[in-house]
C-alpha cells in the first residue's frame, strides 16, 4: 500500500520562530493548507505503532506548525517526543501520521523537555536519520523493497540505520485467587446471682402515759403542722449489667510471596544489510566488530 507523500522540507533547520508554543485546544488553530494530524496515530517505518499525536509545537506570530508532540506507549513507557512536521507524512482519511523512522531510532531520541527552549536538537536529530526525507517529497512505501536514486549532489553520506530486536520484560499482577475472613457471633446465656437490698418501713405508734405528757420545745421533735406532710422514700437496689468486650483470641494473617523461574520462547527481528554490486564497482566495504548480544 503507497503511503501519502511526506510534506517536505519548508522551513529549514535555520527558519524556526523564537515564540514556540504547544497548540493543545483546537481553538488554535493554524495556517490555511497546514495539515492538522492532532489525535493522528503516528506510524514508523517498520511498521510499529510509535504513539499518538497530542499536540502541535506552533508559533502565534506565523499561525504555523513546526513540531508534533508525540505521546508513546508500548516499550517507550509513555516517552514524548517532538517530531518536525516536514517529516510527518499524512493519512487523512485514516487519520495516521508516518514518519521514516525505526523504534531504535526513537529508543535513542531526544525526550521532550516541557519548558525547554533548545528545539533546534530535536529538529538536527531526526535530520541526521532522514536526510532524504527532509529535505525532499519523494514518496515512501510499505510494498515490495524499491531501488532508490542517491543524489550526490544532496549529501555525501547516506546513513542506512540497520535495527536489532530486544526483549524487554515487565511484570504484571493478575489475582489468582483470595481469602475471606467473616465475624461470627455466638450467644450464651449466662446466670447472676447477686444479693440487692431494699428500705423495710416500720411504723410504730407509741402511747406516752399521762404523767410523762409535756409540751415539746422547739427542735425537740419533727413538727408536723396542719395541711405538711412528710416524705420518707423506700429505695431498692436492682442489677445494673454493663457489656464490656475483652480480647480473647486474634487472627494475624500472613502473606508470602514465592518467585518461580518463568521460561517463555520471543521471537525477535534482526535487521540486516545486503550489498549488490551491479557493473564496473570499485566497492570498500568496512565491517566493524560489533559486539553481539547473547539470547
Amino acid at each position: 500500500m503507497a503511503l501519502p507523500k511526506p510534506i517536505g522540507r519548508q522551513y529549514g533547520s535555520s527558519s524556526l520562530p523564537d515564540d514556540l508554543i504547544l497548540m493543545e485546544s483546537d481553538d488554535q488553530e493554524i495556517a490555511a493548507g497546514q495539515p492538522d494530524p492532532r489525535g493522528y496515530e503516528l506510524w514508523g517505518q517498520d511498521n510499529q505503532k510509535i504513539g499518538t499525536i497530542r499536540s502541535l509545537l506552533g508559533s502565534p506570530a506565523t499561525g504555523r506548525a513546526y513540531f508534533a508532540l508525540v505521546d508513546a506507549g508500548g516499550m517507550f513507557h509513555k516517552r514524548r517526543f517532538l517530531i518536525p512536521i516536514e517529516m510527518l507524512s499524512i493519512d487523512s482519511n485514516d487519520e495516521r501520521a508516518y514518519v521514516p523512522f525505526t523504534t531504535a531510532e526513537f529508543s535513542g531520541a531526544p525526550e521532550y523537555q516541557e519548558g525547554g527552549r533548545g528545539y533546534q536538537r530535536y529538529y538536527d536529530y531526526w535530520s541526521a536519520y532522514a536526510p532524504v526525507a527532509s529535505t525532499t517529497a519523494a514518496a515512501s512505501t510499505t510494498a515490495a523493497p524499491a531501488t532508490a536514486a542517491y543524489d550526490q549532489g544532496m549529501t555525501r553520506e547516506l546513513r542506512v540505520p540497520v535495527t536489532e530486536e530486544e526483549a524487554q520484560i515487565r511484570k504484571e499482577q493478575r489475582e489468582v485467587g483470595h481469602i475471606t475472613l467473616r465475624k461470627r457471633v455466638d450467644v450464651e446465656t449466662q446466670h447472676i446471682s447477686e444479693p440487692v437490698s431494699r428500705t423495710h418501713v416500720e411504723v410504730e405508734r407509741r402511747a406516752i402515759p399521762a404523767d410523762q405528757q409535756r409540751a415539746y420545745a422547739a427542735g425537740d421533735a419533727t413538727v408536723l403542722k396542719e395541711g405538711e406532710t412528710i416524705r420518707v422514700p423506700v429505695m431498692e437496689e436492682e442489677l445494673v449489667v454493663e457489656k464490656v468486650p475483652r480480647v480473647t483470641e486474634e487472627v494475624v494473617i500472613r502473606r508470602d510471596t514465592d518467585t518461580r523461574q518463568v521460561e517463555q520462547d520471543v521471537q525477535l527481528r534482526r535487521e540486516r544489510v545486503e550489498v549488490d554490486e551491479e557493473g564496473d564497482v570499485d566497492l570498500d566495504t568496512e565491517t566493524p566488530a560489533a559486539p553481539r548480544r547473547n539470547t
